[in-house]
């Protein structure tokens, strides 16, 4: 009685450790262990199925050969020659029994590699993106044109996108708040070296609001910069602090 109470107590710790270590575990932990242990079953299936096509060949290759001997009985000659295509036959068979072994073995690795790399995106995500970010555009005097380069806006919307400065994060549609009353807001893109401009986009204003699209293609020639350029309804003759957001954040 006291042995079964002492085993009893053994198992029940046992079990405890066990649950500990489970809900020790983190949800991406778990995807990763249920990952690989997909990976390690699919490439077990199909060599399972390999081993288990390996014993039927082998069978069926003891009786081609007996059959070889009985359709040649007195031609040595016919006999051998059977028995050699039989069991190339066959040979070639295992051969691409151990390609596929072979190749799942591999196809397992590669599972689990990306088994890591799912691993590593859910424990450490990507930031999320900044949906809005407040800057300044100088405004020359008379207040016309007011013109902001959008690479200061990509180092206030930081972690927004890689090619913010580039390409306005792939276009798309914007809405740009300002301080002062807008007359009309552009995207430029202005030579360093001529201040030549070509409009890229042009926005529909109402008050202090505007939305433009952005184009997605957007391509800066040789020593070309983005600009936020607006004209407004006043003249500030100051910095205006404008916010630009995506539209529907």
């Amino acid at each position: 009685m006291k042995n079964l109470v002492v085993r009893i107590l053994v198992l029940a710790a046992i079990g405890l450790i066990l649950s500990f270590t489970v809900f020790g575990q983190t949800q991406c932990e778990r995807n990763y262990r249920s990952c690989v242990r997909t990976c390690n079953t699919t490439r077990d299936q199909t060599q399972a199925r390999n081993e288990l096509q390996r014993s039927q060949i082998t069978l069926q290759l003891g009786r081609d050969l007996i059959q070889c001997n009985v359709q040649n009985v007195g031609n040595p000659a016919g006999r051998d020659q059977c028995r050699n295509e039989k069991q190339a036959a066959a040979d070639a068979a295992f051969a691409r029994l151990d390609a596929s072994d072979l190749q799942a073995e591999r196809d397992r690795i590669a599972c689990i590699t990306e088994c890591r790399r799912q691993l590593r995106e859910c424990q450490f995500p990507p930031p999320e993106p900044s949906t809005g970010a407040r800057f300044t555009i100088d405004c020359l005097d008379g207040g016309a044109p007011c013109r902001g380069p959008v690479s200061e806006f990509c180092t206030r919307a930081a972690g927004f996108c890689d090619d913010c400065w580039r390409s306005m994060c792939g276009g798309g549609e914007w809405i740009i708040d300002s301080e002062v009353p807008l007359r009309s807001v552009t995207l430029v893109a202005v030579s360093t070296a001529s201040r030549s401009e070509r409009v890229l986009a042009l926005a529909s204003v109402r008050g202090k609001s505007a939305r433009f699209t952005v184009p997605g293609n957007i391509r800066l020639r040789q020593g070309e910069q983005l600009y936020f350029q607006f004209r407004s309804m006043t003249k500030p003759n100051r910095p205006v602090t404008m916010t630009l957001r995506r539209a529907g954040h």
